[in-house]
């Protein structure tokens, strides 16, 4: 049955119309009487959504907004399927929103979009279409309600749909800042637990591993390791399957440019320990995970026990890991800039 549907969908895209729309949605509720999922929920909902479009008929659209409330609440653990209604229900809201100038439907609108780009892996196709919409709703929220804290996310979230991996290079000038400012934003995430800020480093980390010239330099593991942890971080503070998957790509990228013979270079690659722990277990490995996950833990609690400054007596002198900041290059040297502890 779920067949047939898919195959009438198809049908209704190449030629709409509010009449095959209505069948979809009663071979949907009948699918739905006898395996009520979440995935089955957002096709009704996306379905009605769509059928207000074509009845400007108020039920619809609240209609569409109680099932695809219902379909979060059956996705569980499934973060394709949160995200997924989250999109949904951003622009459900969206038209309400239109429809009947509600504050409270602008609000829902802004968390359903940020809780969708949240639940999008940052290498994911579909993450700059979430983040313009979120940038989109941001700025009529700041228009409707003077809010300057909704500007300053907006234009960040722009900037960020923006700058997202693309071809074109950069100049070894722009190189240089590049690692500066991905060290800076990662402070800021530190320090605030926000979101923009780990994203943004991500991009421009992204930007520099994919410089040609870079990755014909001796050190590109340094490059591909500051990747592969940035990306361990947004999985630590989103828990996306795709996350961990590229950060476990990015670690063995890492490993793959170390000279084997070089055991030092080996034992302080923080890939190589990430690896162990993911893949392993080894006891380095999991030493590493078990300080991520205090460190995460005292970030998203509140202030730690460990103040700001302090030395961290598990981790040895000239160690790069996540507590302790990252080697950044400046021209020929390496300078580490040292990651403030406190909570959010």
């Amino acid at each position: 049955m779920s067949s047939s549907i898919d195959e009438k969908f198809s049908l209704y895209e190449s030629c709409p119309s509010e009449e095959s729309l209505r069948e979809i949605i009663r071979a949907l509720r009948g699918l739905i009487d006898s395996e009520k999922t979440a995935s089955n929920l957002n096709k009704l909902g996306f379905c009605l959504l769509n059928l207000f479009s074509h009845s400007g008929n108020d039920a619809d659209l609240d209609s569409n907004i109680s099932v695809l409330q219902e379909a979060l609440s059956l996705a569980y653990d499934d973060t394709a399927a949160k995200g997924k209604a989250f999109s949904n229900l951003g622009d459900a809201f969206q038209r309400r929103w239109e429809q009947r100038k509600s504050t409270e439907d602008l609000r829902s609108c802004v968390s359903s979009r940020r809780n969708a780009v949240n639940l999008t892996p940052v290498l994911d196709r579909s993450i700059a279409d979430k983040l313009m919409d979120l940038s989109d709703t941001l700025s009529t929220k700041y228009e409707e309600l003077s809010v300057e804290a909704d500007l300053a996310e907006a234009i960040h979230v722009q900037r960020f749909a923006i700058l997202l991996p693309q071809d074109g290079g950069l100049c070894p000038k722009q190189t240089d800042g590049a690692h500066v400012l991905a060290s800076l934003l990662e402070d800021q995430f530190w320090k605030s637990m926000s979101w923009h800020a780990l994203d943004e480093a991500f991009l421009w980390k992204a930007k520099l591993v994919g410089q040609r010239e870079l990755q014909r330099q001796e050190d590109f593991h340094n490059h591909a390791r500051g990747l592969s942890v940035c990306l361990l971080d947004r999985y630590k503070l989103h828990h996306l399957p795709g996350d961990l998957h590229n950060a476990i790509t990015w670690a063995k990228e890492a490993v793959s440019h170390l000279s084997h013979s070089d055991e030092k270079l080996l034992e302080d690659s923080v890939p190589t320990c990430c690896l162990s722990s993911i893949r392993m277990g080894e006891s380095r490995g999991a030493k590493h995970s078990r300080r991520r996950d205090a460190l995460v833990r005292r970030v998203t609690e509140g202030p730690g026990a460990r103040k700001h400054g302090e030395q961290s007596q598990t981790q040895p002198p000239g160690r790069c890991a996540l507590s302790e900041g990252r080697y950044l290059q400046v021209g020929a040297r390496y300078r580490v800039c040292r990651r403030s502890r406190h909570g959010s």
